[in-house]
């Protein structure tokens, strides 16, 4: 014992021995210290592993990345945490950023896809602006694309294609309003007076229109028909056919019915009598019931001609109201008024006729008169082709002018019905009352 004391009070005095038991002292006391910087280590490599998987797999949005940025920077404690950090979110960040171009490129892509198969130069432009706010190469070269577009579609080929397009519309609504007129004049002629009575009372004002004109062409028709229903007892009364005869003849639609129809007038006319000029017993009967049904056709025919012709007036006029209406409210949008007055300005500058350059604005007021007209004689042209007999206002002849002033200064009176049909035309179209006079005397509704 006390040998091994000697021995340890010979190695504390050597300086070697009292240096290393210092050492391991140290270790000693910060064993816990190490061990808890590890544990912080092994956390912050494994959250960053985690990070990156998600990077990777394109679920880390920029927002997420920018919250994680500051929630590791926390938890840098030394060089070698903040060289991990570093490193570890430049690559994150890459990825982060390579998956939202992606994403946004998919989005834009979308954008324009919608956008290229419309006609509206409206909605294009309306992509357009999405594409330049995501703002990456692809989404660049899909709006200039979509630039190309517009500008495709608001030029002359294209407004051409346009007009043919709307026009072909118009001309199959017409068609549908003409069918529609036609069908409804057919049911009502083969109507009882009460069920015409129901009928009425569930038509909406335009077909009331037509119903109208075809009751004031009825009168006629019972006139026409209570002449043959006369001839039968009279012994001495011509024939009655010019009546059916006229009507016959101003069929239109179908030249080929119209002549044989006359066909059988002429047939009736040639009936042979007995030797004292005296038609044989039951032949004015039979020869006038042949007449009547010859009546009743062409008056059938005639009335589905004119209800078809009045739905086309009435198509005709409502159309007219509606590309004047949209002639007087166009207004060229700022961008075509800065590219025409671009044009000009260039076109201009070009003539060398100016001392200083001209400025674009200066052209703008010209600018805009030029496309205005441009659009007015689309539209003007566009009506013409629809309506061969449209004069526009600024074409009207003084002449014409001057029958509608006399026109309006002359006083005409009509019938209760006649007047009815003149106040719903002149409420339904907003026309003025001599207007409708004018139209319904065109289409032989007005005496």
């Amino acid at each position: 014992m006390a040998r091994f004391g000697r021995n340890l009070l010979g190695d504390l005095a050597n300086p070697a021995f009292a240096g290393g038991l210092f050492t391991a002292g140290q270790q000693l006391a910060s064993a816990p210290r190490r061990r808890e910087e590890a544990r912080r280590t092994q956390q912050l490599q494994k959250g960053l592993l985690g990070l990156e998987q998600m990077a990777a797999s394109g679920q880390l949005t920029p927002e997420m990345y920018q919250e994680a940025l500051g929630s590791y920077s926390n938890l840098i404690t030394d060089d070698k945490s903040a060289q991990l950090v570093r490193e570890t979110m430049r690559r994150v960040q890459s990825d982060v950023e390579d998956e939202d171009i992606k994403r946004k490129n998919q989005n834009a892509f979308t954008v324009a896809s919608n956008a290229m198969t419309s006609r509206d130069p409206a909605v294009i432009r309306d992509a357009i602006i999405e594409l330049q706010k995501v703002n990456t190469d692809q989404s660049r070269q899909l709006a200039s694309q979509l630039v190309d577009r517009v500008n495709y579609l608001e030029g002359p080929r294209a407004q051409t294609e346009k007009l043919n397009l709307e026009a072909a519309q118009f001309q199959a609504e017409r068609r549908k309003e003409e069918i529609r007129a036609r069908n409804i004049t057919g049911a009502w002629l083969k109507m009882s007076e009460e069920d015409r009575a129901l009928f009425k009372q569930n038509l909406p004002a335009s077909d009331m229109v037509t119903i109208e004109a075809l009751e004031m062409s009825q009168a006629q028709n019972e006139k026409s028909l209570y002449e043959i229903e006369e001839w039968k007892s009279s012994k001495d009364a011509p024939l009655p056919v010019k009546s059916t005869r006229d009507l016959v003849e101003s069929i239109s639609d179908d030249s080929r019915l119209r002549d044989a129809l006359l066909e059988q007038i002429s047939q009736i006319e040639n009936e042979v009598k007995d030797s004292e000029g005296n038609y044989q017993p039951g032949q004015k009967n039979r020869i006038a019931n042949r007449l009547e049904a010859i009546y009743s056709r062409a008056f059938s025919i005639i009335s589905s001609e004119q209800a078809a012709d009045l739905a086309d007036s009435r198509y005709n006029q409502k159309l007219v109201a509606q590309v004047e209406q949209d002639i007087n409210s166009y207004r060229p949008r700022k961008d075509q008024i800065e590219a025409r007055a671009q044009i000009l300005r260039d076109k201009k500058d070009k003539e060398g006729k100016t001392f200083f350059e001209p400025k674009v604005e200066e052209f703008e007021a010209q600018a805009e008169e030029e496309l205005f007209n441009e659009y007015r004689n689309r539209q003007i042209n566009f009506l013409k082709r629809l309506v061969p007999d449209y004069t526009p206002p600024g074409e009207r002849s003084e002449e014409t002018a001057q029958q509608a002033t006399q026109d309006t200064s002359e006083e005409e009176t009509f019938t209760e019905a006649e007047e009815d049909l003149i106040q719903t035309q002149m409420d339904e179209y907003g026309k003025s009352r001599q207007e409708v006079i004018a139209a319904l005397k065109s289409k032989g509704y007005l005496s």
